[in-house]
């Protein structure tokens, strides 16, 4: 596994992108794939091995030119479409949402989810979904 390279300043949605607007449960930052808390619903951080599922990527704050949020701030997720500020992604593959919080992976997480599939090695067109194995 290995995690995705961001550069939160140059985190941006692209013409196309899904945005909406939510509270943060906890500190957010730009770049963060984030979640819906059905208890609170606050935004939290995903990971692939927690029971938030997934709803997109944090593309501001309401604090403008800060790179995170605090608990209570409002943000803006791309919950779908393209979104700038990655590197050296490989362009048509599949990217997933990491165990570790927050973050973007090239392998599954233990939830196994998709969070997206790069366009280009900057550009991530997101679209979280559930896969399963057959086996």
């Amino acid at each position: 596994m290995t995690a995705v390279t961001l550069t939160a300043a140059n985190v941006s949605p692209l013409p196309g992108a899904v945005c909406r607007n939510a509270i943060a449960g906890e500190a957010v930052g730009l770049g963060d794939i984030v979640g819906i808390n059905s208890s609170t619903g606050y935004l939290e951080l995903a990971q692939g091995d927690s029971n938030v599922v997934p709803a997109g990527i944090v593309v501001a704050v309401a604090n403008e030119g800060a790179a995170a949020a605090v608990a209570g701030d409002a943000c803006s997720v791309l919950m779908w479409g393209p979104v700038a500020g990655f590197s050296g992604m490989t362009p048509g593959a599949v990217y997933y949402l990491s165990d570790t919080a927050g973050d973007l992976d090239t392998a599954t997480g233990t939830a196994k989810v998709i969070i997206g599939i790069a366009w280009s090695a900057t550009v991530l067109v997101v679209h979280p979904m559930w896969y399963h194995t057959h086996t």
